[in-house]
């Protein structure tokens, strides 16, 4: 069960970048990839990425390989060997799965159930165990079920495409191999928490199922969402992804897919704020390469505006072409 989490963790590591899937002080370039500077330090690179987005989409972005070449520390939201970690992983896992007082047998209705599983089994190749549904916190199950939309909408517009996802996980995955160290700005357990146990299951439950009759009512638009956030993405327009995502409209069909001010302040400035520290201890040292999602980067407290308030230089690395 374990190692089950463990790979499903791993395309899971940035859906709240996609539901989150640009009110910023300035106007943040069309730009992933930004180059750090600061006098008596040695220039460093920050990355944004997209955590379900094939590699191959991405990784002819001008500087890109030539930043990760260049950089001594590889910088993540986690670190990728804490995946290893067997006590990590457990207890990860056990917060996944529900208290045994409150499974989805017990906290949801007949109706409720018969519905959540005819969603669910309308996906093929579903992410989702079937077998281990009735045990798992409903914060596992909308995860999941919002990764499986993503995952089909890339299959729908690039079904050729089979380079690995998780442009994150990749390099650090490369940096293991070439001896570069690795740190993560979280750990897996803060991580966890955040996921599963900031928010009650009565609530979790609750959101779930309101999750569920919007895709049942309204697929194509959830779809169209998620394409055009990726298609942002892909086309590095990190403004419009942040206004996109910040948009907090009120005839939109499906309420349950906005991210409101509370969760938004939790899911990415609070976060972005305590990066800072970190981020500064290691910029004073070495070369880094700092990849983390791409909205963590824009707006008034994301990472970008965070780092020059510190007196940074932060700068897009443009094609040249």
């Amino acid at each position: 069960m374990a190692e089950e989490f463990k790979k499903q963790r791993e395309v899971r590591f940035i859906i709240w970048s996609i539901l989150l899937t640009f009110i910023s002080i300035g106007p943040v370039n069309a730009q992933l990839l930004w180059k750090v500077s600061k006098e008596n330090h040695s220039d460093s690179f920050l990355f944004g990425t997209h955590h379900l987005i094939p590699n191959n989409l991405v990784k002819d972005i001008h500087g890109l390989e030539e930043a990760y070449q260049a950089s001594t520390l590889i910088i993540g939201e986690i670190d990728i060997n804490e995946m290893s970690d067997p006590s990590k992983v457990s207890y990860m896992s056990q917060a996944m799965i529900a208290p045994k007082d409150s499974t989805l047998t017990l906290i949801l209705n007949e109706v409720e159930l018969k519905h959540l599983n005819e969603v669910l089994q309308s996906f093929k190749d579903s992410q989702i165990p079937q077998e281990m549904l009735s045990l798992m916190n409903p914060a596992t199950i909308s995860t999941l079920l919002v990764t499986q939309i993503t995952m089909d909408v890339i299959k729908q517009d690039y079904p050729e495409d089979k380079s690995q996802i998780g442009i994150d996980f990749i390099f650090q995955q490369r940096a293991s191999q070439d001896k570069k160290e690795i740190k993560g700005l979280e750990t897996l357990k803060f991580q966890t928490d955040l996921l599963y146990k900031s928010t009650s299951i009565q609530e979790s439950a609750k959101q779930l199922m309101e999750s569920i009759q919007c895709i049942d009512s309204n697929r194509d638009y959830v779809e169209e969402q998620i394409r055009q956030m990726n298609q942002n993405y892909i086309k590095q327009n990190l403004n419009k992804l942040y206004v996109e995502s910040k948009d907090q409209s009120k005839d939109t069909p499906c309420p349950s897919f906005s991210i409101n001010e509370k969760d938004w302040k939790k899911m990415v400035d609070n976060r972005n704020q305590t990066w800072i520290s970190l981020l500064e201890q290691f910029l004073s040292s070495q070369t880094c390469f700092i990849a983390v999602g791409a909205l963590h980067l824009p707006g008034s407290k994301g990472v970008i505006n965070l780092l020059k308030e510190k007196g940074y230089t932060v700068e897009p690395i443009q094609s040249s072409k």
